[in-house]
């Protein structure tokens, strides 16, 4: 298949992929959630077989020892067992499945705990849900939130507006208060959403401008906002503010926001992407992640650009102060 990339930390020494730390890196529940709907059952996950034809769940996921049984049709196994019988059985798809998903793994660790394995299948699923109920921005303190900070006018539509709990009780899982937050989609390689960003909009005590706190759900680490399509050059900057205001300052290019600066150097673009303008802060923290970046996209064979702010700390600073 042409265009894919594995990446060389899933390589052995002589160039072949190692199987072994791919299925090492990922889990096995997020694989399967690409095929089915899974939903807690006891200390396992339980859905619809999609081996086989069923209306009854009985396609079992062992979070724990990262394996699969489905007592409808007897099949069961490993990952890489998994997606050939869903009928990915060219290996070097199946070795990019696995890949594309050890690069945006929430832990970042590349080992599996079954609490956190299962936890972040539950926070992937409910950071979806928020994405698909969230509405548009318009007419929602998110724009007072925007124009406070100097954006006026449209949002793309990757960003959307809800009022969500900033935390889950971690015993009984119930959703704390609500509160009005700015939701940014990460996507990943391939466009799906697979983690939100929250961006609480609405301050307690005083009004505008003030700091939000930001809060993340779902996979973050190798995914990114996207607010236009992928192009052959690409911008990437840290926050969605700094994204906004460079969308305005540089008309017709799309920018993408990695979501937090040290997730610049994990964002993984689609084949038809060549160049990417890395777009940071001014401060030492913003150089050094910067140069960080650049280091590791090059190292993916991307030819990378860096432009830093002329004046403020951010672009959405440097913005402000032209347009004040």
């Amino acid at each position: 298949m042409s265009g894919i990339i594995i990446p060389d930390e899933f390589r052995s020494k002589n160039g072949r992929v190692d199987v072994g730390k791919l299925k090492h890196a990922v889990d096995i529940a997020d694989v399967a959630r690409r095929f089915t709907e899974l939903r807690r059952s006891g200390s396992a996950l339980k859905g619809l077989c999609p081996c086989h034809d069923e209306r009854t769940p009985s396609f079992m996921v062992y979070v724990e020892r990262q394996t699969w049984h489905c007592f409808g049709c007897g099949r069961g196994g490993d990952v890489i067992q998994l997606l050939h019988d869903v009928g990915e059985r060219d290996f070097r798809r199946a070795c990019t499945i696995l890949a594309d998903l050890a690069g945006s793994y929430v832990s970042g660790t590349g080992k599996h705990d079954a609490t956190v394995a299962a936890s972040a299948v539950d926070r992937c699923g409910v950071a979806r849900k928020i994405w698909h109920s969230a509405q548009p921005v318009g007419g929602t303190s998110a724009t007072k939130y925007l124009e406070a900070r100097g954006i006026h006018g449209l949002v793309p539509s990757s960003l959307r507006f809800d009022r969500v709990p900033m935390r889950w009780d971690e015993t009984t899982g119930q959703p704390g208060p609500l509160r009005g937050a700015l939701i940014a989609a990460a996507q990943d390689v391939g466009g799906r959403v697979v983690g939100i960003q929250r961006i609480f909009v609405e301050p307690r005590w005083s009004g505008y401008p003030f700091k939000p706190l930001r809060l993340s759900l779902g996979r973050i680490k190798g995914a990114a906002l996207r607010l236009g399509p992928a192009t052959e050059t690409v911008m990437l900057t840290g926050s969605v503010e700094d994204g906004l205001a460079l969308q305005r300052m540089f008309v017709g290019i799309t920018v993408w926001c990695s979501l937090g600066e040290d997730n610049l150097q994990n964002v993984r673009f689609p084949p038809g992407v060549r160049r990417v303008v890395l777009a940071g802060d001014g401060d030492t923290a913003g150089h050094a992640a910067v140069a960080r970046a650049k280091d590791a996209l090059e190292g993916r064979s991307l030819e990378v650009d860096v432009l830093l702010p002329r004046a403020g700390k951010d672009f959405n600073e440097e913005w402000l102060l032209l347009h004040a």
